[in-house]
């Protein structure tokens, strides 16, 4: 068999797995584990190629929703062409209505490559379910909690081949989502073609950046507090939900939190009555515009004070001196300019807002500064990345460069404005840096309120290793 140009673009560990995985007495449902980085992905387009041309059934992919066109890119004709179709909500409903029942909706392409999400909605779950699929393959596979999780365990029931890919080893959790898993790791000791590591041995180093709330801050802080407690249902999941990111959004800049009370207080000014969205935080922290809520009467003990508390906060918040913790930003970017000889630093933040405020703040010091969200289409995302790897400055990003696999290695500085709710996620950020390519050690700075105004920002900063 003609050997296809990914099989031989891979690295040694990576064609290692791709042999085993093909082989006649391969076990047919794996998992592969290994660090962020590593490219898990690009052995997956691999394999995907190689099969894809030779299936009687159609392949399918289920990956994070921004990288179904990346994966579907660098897919490439191995023996024979092959069809590969992106399916997003739009293009399912062509499909569903050009066939004439739902076992033939997929028959159109080789390869369906699709988002997770999209595939756990029922309509589209039913036609998933009816199809035999020559191979599965699952990205993300450590975030297969509930829904996702069910919807994998029946689709590896309708596939001859399964291939999860995990960031982390969750391999005894996934065997309880597929049955008879073989698990395979990869570790960073891995080497290239010549025998040397792929990763830099050297350790990250971790940094703490103090700085202390105003006076001023801290009793709008309190008082945002105060109107959670005093006029949202604390027994209601949403509005736990909404209180929460009120806090997050707070913590992590002016804007942000401004964002989420203007559009609070102009719904409940207008008397929504939808049903409350469950959408808004994947998007108001990682992917597009901020704070995507409806505001429903249930959310409020009375809807009237809490309308004139809104108003109350907003003008506060406009009342507050310089921002505190973006001015111990811009003194560290100063001190890293100075000192590093070349230096290109990633400034992380949870909210689309925040990134859009510091690449004002970062620039206004004269600094060369890119913003990279989830709002970017991949030409965009590509060229934004050309641009910062090629000069020096910050790259200012939200959790999107989690999502879309975005290749930081050039840049040997990381700091998280906000830091993110799980280990795996950090993981994931270091994994951007700390990667295939990189030669220098990684610097990673967080801050730390000296007031201690959130006990939940201590935590993760001992949970992630900042503070002991």
């Amino acid at each position: 068999m003609i050997e296809s140009d990914l099989r031989r673009s891979l690295f040694p560990f990576q064609a290692r797995f791709f042999d085993s995985f093909v082989a006649a007495d391969a076990p047919a449902r794996q998992v592969l584990s290994a660090p962020p980085g590593m490219g898990k992905g690009r052995v997956a387009q691999a394999l995907v190629d190689h099969f894809a041309g030779n299936a009687d059934t159609p392949i399918l992919v289920l990956v994070p929703a921004a990288l179904t066109r990346d994966f579907a890119s660098g897919l490439k004709a191995g023996v024979s062409d092959y069809i590969v179709d992106v399916v997003d909500r739009r293009r399912f409903r062509e499909l569903l209505s050009g066939v004439p029942d739902v076992d033939a909706t997929w028959s159109s392409a080789n390869v369906v490559v699709m988002s997770i999400d999209l595939a756990t909605r029922d309509d589209v779950w039913e036609t998933l379910v009816a199809t035999r699929w020559s191979l599965l393959v699952v990205d993300e596979a450590h975030a297969l909690g509930g829904k996702r999780g069910r919807l994998v365990r029946a689709l590896s029931e309708a596939s001859d081949r399964v291939l999860l890919l995990s960031g982390v080893d969750e391999s005894a959790a996934l065997g309880e989502i597929v049955s008879r898993l073989h698990s395979a790791r990869w570790s960073r000791d891995e080497a290239d073609v010549d025998g040397r590591s792929l990763f830099a041995a050297v350790p990250r180093e971790l940094h703490v950046l103090e700085y202390s709330r105003s006076t001023p801050e801290r009793s709008f802080l309190a008082n945002l507090r105060a109107f959670a407690d005093r006029r949202m249902f604390a027994d209601a999941s949403h509005a736990r939900f909404v209180a929460r990111l009120m806090e997050r959004s707070a913590a992590s800049s002016p804007t942000a939190i401004e964002q989420l009370l203007l559009g609070q207080h102009e719904r409940l000014l207008a008397r929504h009555d939808e049903p409350f969205s469950w959408s808004g935080l994947a998007t108001a922290t990682d992917q597009v515009d901020d704070h995507e809520f409806v505001a429903q009467e249930t959310l409020w003990r009375d809807l009237d004070g809490a309308v004139s508390d809104l108003a109350d906060l907003i003008a506060e918040l406009e009342a507050l001196p310089p921002d505190s913790k973006a001015e111990r930003l811009r003194a560290h970017l100063r001190d890293v300019a100075a000192t590093a000889h070349t230096w290109r630093m990633c400034v992380f933040t949870l909210f689309a807002s925040t990134a859009e405020y510091l690449t004002e703040v970062i620039a206004g010091d004269g600094h060369d500064a890119w913003l990279l969200t989830g709002r970017d289409t991949l030409e965009q995302r590509h060229d934004i990345i050309a641009s910062f790897t090629e000069g020096e400055g910050v790259l200012v990003a939200t959790q999107a460069v989690i999502s879309q696999r975005v290749d930081l290695s050039r840049a040997h500085f990381a700091t998280h404005y906000d830091l993110p709710d799980t280990r795996i996620q950090m993981e994931q950020l270091w994994g951007r840096l700390d990667r295939v390519g990189q030669t220098q050690t990684v610097h990673a700075y967080a801050f730390h309120d000296a007031t201690n105004t959130f006990e939940w920002e201590d935590r993760l900063l001992r949970e992630y290793g900042f503070v002991d």
